[in-house]
């Protein structure tokens, strides 16, 4: 009796270009983006190649938390995908004053408005300590020009009177 491969039964086929259809649900720390397929799997979304044309970087900057994208699957066993074209716009409208934007890898997150920002990283630190029943407390920071807001920042925790932890 011959075995079959169970990537091989019906239904277990990997996905050919266009027909994976994707929901943007979050953003990753890398400048990779995390989405979820009709069928619950997680996808991890690449940025666009330095070859790219216009359309590919556009489709990849508006693959924000609520967009829905289709996708050409790069390592399906991986789950790592690249953007084809958006379905439907996320409500976060990309920003972005650097026309390198998209394509130079240097600034993972330039393009993702500073409300949202703030908020993915603010959920990836609650993440971070919420095994350890600590509590976070964040200020929104002051975005100040749009081209001189901060995006990554190397924080310092020390302890302080009542247990409690002060990180800045």
């Amino acid at each position: 009796m011959a075995q079959h491969d169970r990537r091989d039964r019906p239904g277990r086929r990997p996905p050919t270009p266009g027909d994976l259809v994707v929901e943007v649900v979050g953003l990753g720390g890398l400048g990779d983006v995390v989405a979820r397929g009709s069928d619950g799997a997680v996808w991890y979304l690449q940025g666009p190649p330095p070859d790219a044309g216009e359309a590919e970087v556009a489709a990849w900057l508006a693959a924000l938390p609520g967009a829905r994208v289709a996708v050409r699957p790069l390592d399906a066993r991986k789950r790592r995908a690249s953007v084809g074209q958006v379905r439907a716009a996320s409500p976060w409208p990309p920003q972005s004053d650097c026309a390198a934007a998209g394509r130079c890898g240097g600034c993972a997150w330039r393009h993702v408005p500073a409300e949202l920002a703030h908020r993915e990283k603010r959920a990836r630190i609650e993440r971070l300590f919420a095994p350890y029943g600590v509590e976070v407390a964040l200020r929104a920071p002051d975005p100040g020009e749009p081209g001189a807001r901060r995006r990554r920042a190397r924080l310092h925790a020390r302890q302080i009177a009542g247990g409690l932890v002060e990180v800045g």
